[in-house]
């Protein structure tokens, strides 16, 4: 009967259309999984390892085979051949492994500052045998060129929530990790040219842009891929308003927002049409030659 209940849970989440209960069906699936190593393939023709319950939050790679359905169509469809991708705030890697298989002829630069979640990003790399050039940092991004930080993880919540804040919780790890501003390691590295960043720091990403003022008035500035979360801004005093305002700011962009990261893409009225928990698309007029 257990095994039968976990097959009906495994395939209403990857087949139904509908998204009703679907988390609550893939925590309790997740007890099936536990201290289990899986290496997942998915939907998008590459393959995820993950280990539970330390990847919790993950198991919806097993359970769906995608993740954020709708950005990462989005993120598909901006991606070119050779495209110069930053992915800040790598986490286990899933969009630099679709930056990856889509382009082959262009180069990641991908940023995750705990060290254990870093290993596992540059272990799912290998194992899905990509060649293209990526260059793996173990380090955090901000607003202070030769700094450190400390990150935190949470008990009982996803590694994805690490934070350079406390989130006001007490229960909590603390790693220091060396920072510096994106615009000084892209001259320190010679990036000549990105396309798209997606960035997801868990409401430090204020702290990144004030940190890659140069890089945002380029001539031709990059498309970011940002996450929206109201109570991690909050905690370090901004709105994701305030972020996307920064952005708006310093060049002409056009701003999407895929509902909840997982459904549809529409074009957003102001920089304050999203609700908590979209994504945000943010284009540069000047690559207007771009369709969402």
């Amino acid at each position: 009967m257990t095994a039968l209940l976990h097959s009906l849970i495994r395939f209403y989440c990857s087949r139904s259309p509908v998204e009703f209960g679907k988390g609550r069906l893939q925590k309790i699936g997740r007890h099936f999984l536990r201290d289990k190593t899986l290496q997942v393939p998915t939907r998008h023709g590459i393959k995820v390892e993950i280990t539970l319950p330390e990847d919790a939050g993950w198991e919806m790679l097993y359970y769906r085979r995608t993740f954020e359905t709708g950005t990462t169509e989005a993120f598909a469809q901006l991606l070119r051949h050779d495209d110069v991708f930053i992915d800040i705030g790598a986490n286990i890697g899933w969009y630099s492994l679709i930056a990856s298989k889509l382009s082959p002829n262009g180069v990641i630069h991908a940023f995750e500052p705990v060290p254990f979640i870093f290993n596992k990003m540059k272990r799912n790399w290998e194992l899905n045998g990509f060649q293209n050039e990526i260059h793996f940092n173990n380090l955090a991004l901000g607003e202070d060129e030769n700094g450190e930080i400390t990150i935190y993880t949470f008990e009982g919540l996803y590694h994805g929530h690490s934070s350079l804040s406390t989130l006001n919780r007490e229960d909590y790890k603390a790693s220091t990790v060396p920072m510096t501003t994106l615009d000084h390691y892209i001259a320190e590295h010679q990036v000549d040219r990105i396309d798209l960043i997606k960035m997801d720091t868990e409401g430090a990403e204020l702290q990144v842009l004030h940190g890659a003022t140069a890089l945002l008035e380029h001539d031709v500035p990059p498309i970011w891929v940002i996450e929206l979360n109201t109570e991690t801004s909050e905690s370090f005093g901004h709105t994701p308003a305030d972020v996307l305002d920064f952005i708006a700011a310093r060049n002409d962009y056009h701003f999407y927002r895929v509902e909840r990261g997982w459904g549809a893409v529409s074009r957003m009225s102001s920089t304050h049409d999203y609700r908590n928990g979209d994504n945000a698309i943010c284009i540069p007029r000047v690559r207007d030659y771009i369709r969402l």
